[in-house]
């Protein structure tokens, strides 16, 4: 009974107003180098549903030191909807290669592109070669992220934490790490290694996807680490036995527009994920993982599922799906619109060194269904991108916007 008045008075509440959302984690891609139109559909989908937005280097070409950071932020601006104020800033690839001085350029550039660097681990697959072989080889390189030596604030360092292979065993097979093991095993020895190293950086956990990650990020923030996990909404909607669900959950069937890296894991994470997000913890924030991919089962490459059904990580959610998986779930909890307010904006903002919000904007319970496939056009050709969770029904949407 107790469970069904907290239900019930969740499901009572019509409206919620939130601050301008900063998104930790977008992929915008490559209009110059892709040209396939992706970027533009992007634009049109988040610039009126969030304030800022941090865009991952790993485009095509990858985006490594200051002045790829500028050329990509200024090509985005220029594709971002004249009628839009969206925050953009660069999150720049740190690998092997990257240098202190590299690292400094960044917190002292102005104007300011750059809101932080990325680092993917060896062996995932969408690193496309720029990643971190083993964390001596940038011990130089994160520490010049937080140290006295540039006479600006310091730049946090994000981790897609995962790894294919053993360190030091890269293409051996024998030496594969199970899919499923492999967020944590690169957490417990890498991410740990690095911190240990380095107490005095700040450190981001990209899309945490494992119960004992989450009291990873939770055992060293409270050890006086700064150190914070990233929550996107997708991992809050499903956990892997989801992928095996046909529609209307009437049958066993593989979702393969579903996939991403890293996968959903156990019901078990995914209900730990669902209260590190609610439970109020500076440590955890909002970052959406956004990531496009085009529907096209005539090509060979470069789309999410190839004729020869290949199907490549990274999923097509749209922003205001996010918003509306992660709203439900904290009204459900009978959270606060504080407490909303500072999961999806304000802890990303200090953590960024942005501004208060200048966006008000509402949100009203108004059920509305997903689009399996959000289309657009490049030049005289159609495109199209299929959607994560379409023809599934949202329960929040964006109405109007508001004086800050």
């Amino acid at each position: 009974m107790a469970d069904q008045r907290k239900h019930t008075a969740g499901t009572a509440i019509r409206r919620i107003h939130l601050e301008g959302v900063v998104d930790l984690h977008f992929h915008f891609r490559n209009p110059a180098e892709a040209g396939d139109g992706r970027t533009e559909m992007l634009m049109e989908a988040v610039a009126h549903e969030h304030e800022a937005v941090v865009a991952i280097g790993n485009s095509a070409p990858p985006v490594t030191n200051q002045e790829e950071a500028d050329a990509y932020h200024g090509m985005l601006c220029r594709h971002r909807p004249a009628e839009s104020d969206l925050i953009i800033l660069v999150a720049p690839l740190m690998t092997d290669r990257t240098t202190a001085e590299m690292v400094r350029k960044t917190r002292t550039s102005r104007p300011r592109t750059v809101g932080f660097w990325k680092a993917f681990f060896e062996g995932v697959s969408n690193d496309g070669g720029m990643s971190i072989s083993d964390p001596a080889l940038v011990h130089d390189a994160i520490r010049a992220s937080y140290d006295d030596s540039a006479d600006a604030e310091p730049v946090s360092v994000h981790f897609h934490a995962e790894r294919k292979y053993v360190r030091g065993h890269t293409g051996e097979t024998e030496h594969r790490i199970p899919m499923l093991e492999r967020e944590w095993y690169c957490v417990d020895l890498d991410v740990r290694e690095i911190l240990e190293q380095h107490p005095d950086g700040i450190f981001v956990l990209k899309h945490i996807t494992d119960w004992r990650t989450v009291e990873f990020v939770r055992e060293y923030h409270r050890k006086g680490y700064r150190i914070y996990g990233e929550i996107a909404a997708q991992y809050l909607a499903q956990c892997f036995d989801d992928l095996w669900e046909g529609p209307g959950n009437k049958g066993t069937a593989f979702r393969a527009n579903d996939v991403r890296w890293p996968l959903p894991k156990d019901r078990k994470s995914q209900l730990a994920i669902i209260d590190a997000a609610l439970s109020g913890e500076e440590c955890f924030l909002f970052g959406s993982d956004c990531a496009w991919h085009l529907d096209d089962p005539t090509k060979e490459s470069g789309v999410k599922v190839t004729c020869d059904y290949v199907v490549c990580g990274g999923l097509a959610i749209l922003p205001a799906v996010s918003l509306s998986i992660i709203i439900d779930c904290f009204v459900r909890a009978e959270k606060t619109e504080e407490d909303l307010n500072e999961f999806l904006s304000r802890r990303a903002r200090r953590l960024l060194n942005l501004p208060p919000s200048q966006r008000r904007t509402r949100y009203e319970r108004k059920n509305w269904e997903i689009p399996s496939l959000k289309e657009g056009v490049r030049g005289s050709k159609k495109i199209r991108v299929r959607l994560f969770m379409g023809g599934e029904k949202c329960a929040w949407r964006r109405s109007i916007s508001l004086p800050a």
